[in-house]
């Protein structure tokens, strides 16, 4: 409290004052892997070494081949979809900005691996939060705008339970199907790359929409929208700006996604791909879990 009244110092003063006294933060390498990192260490054997990479390179390959499949077929659309890290409001050179608290801006993105087209569906934290029904609400959405020639449709994300792998998105999955809101899609594939090596297409989208704001001052969230539409000049990103009327809730008609019940049973993040399809009338709706993504190798 008794800082109140003083004034405070410019960030240019600070670093100065700062790198003085022979002072720096460390700057880890951008999205090292726990387990990499632990073996390393000496905290993880070689054998669930190997086998975490080989779960990678699995999971790498099988990416690598839906996005073959998608550029042979144009009835399969395969995307890669990830959450950027927040956008803030304001984001200013001025050091008395830099002190005051920021409105956090959210941007999901999704990237088609055959078109490149690039859609951003953005949000501040003033009309939506980062709960499952919000990642539900944007994957349906996206669904029912894909054109009618698409019959199936695969996610590559990372395995982040409450926004790819649960039981609300599931719920919301059978919903779609079950009453039919996309009748022309037949399948939708949710696939989950290695924790710890999630490096996707989408990733380049955030990094061109870093670059492209590095020099830029944004004072609301209707500005980040320009900025991420202008980080591409060549077939621009495509940006849905959301409010709180955007978002559904919808009923709770799968209850888990856990396969087991009891201890040694396999969990939700044992899961490496969820398969939904659409059946004949009198089950409109089939749920798989995989927990190997070569168990289903076929698509179709």
């Amino acid at each position: 409290d008794t800082a109140i009244n003083h004034k405070h110092v410019s960030k240019k003063i600070f670093d100065k004052i700062f790198h003085s006294l022979d002072l720096s933060f460390n700057n880890p390498h951008k999205d090292q892997c726990d387990t990499c990192v632990a073996y390393k260490q000496g905290s993880v054997d070689s054998v669930s070494f190997q086998e975490h990479i080989e779960m990678k390179d699995r999971a790498r390959h099988f990416k690598a081949l839906d996005k073959e499949l998608a550029a042979e077929n144009d009835t399969l659309k395969v995307v890669t979809m990830d959450m950027q890290q927040l956008l803030l409001c304001p984001k200013s050179f001025a050091s008395a900005v830099y002190y005051k608290r920021k409105l956090s801006v959210h941007n999901l993105t999704l990237y088609d691996l055959k078109s490149k087209d690039v859609f951003c569906y953005l949000w501040h934290e003033g009309q939506g939060g980062l709960d499952s029904d919000e990642f539900a609400s944007i994957i349906v959405d996206f669904l029912l705008s894909v054109p009618d020639n698409v019959e199936s449709v695969i996610f590559w994300s990372d395995g982040c339970t409450y926004q790819n792998r649960n039981a609300n998105l599931s719920s919301a999955m059978k919903y779609m199907f079950v009453n039919n809101l996309k009748p022309t899609l037949k399948e939708v594939h949710q696939k989950y790359l290695t924790r710890g090596h999630t490096q996707m297409e989408a990733d380049s989208v955030h990094a061109a929409i870093e670059t492209n704001s590095s020099k830029i001052e944004v004072y609301t969230p209707t500005e980040w929208e320009t900025v991420i539409k202008t980080a591409r000049r060549k077939n621009p990103y495509n940006v849905k700006t959301v409010d709180h009327q955007f978002w559904k809730k919808y009923p709770s008609l799968v209850t888990s996604i856990r396969p087991g019940k009891v201890v040694g049973d396999p969990t939700i993040t044992d899961i490496c791909h969820l398969k939904y399809t659409r059946k004949e009338f009198s089950t409109p709706f089939r749920m798989e879990p995989h927990f190997d993504l070569s168990d289903n190798l076929q698509w179709h």
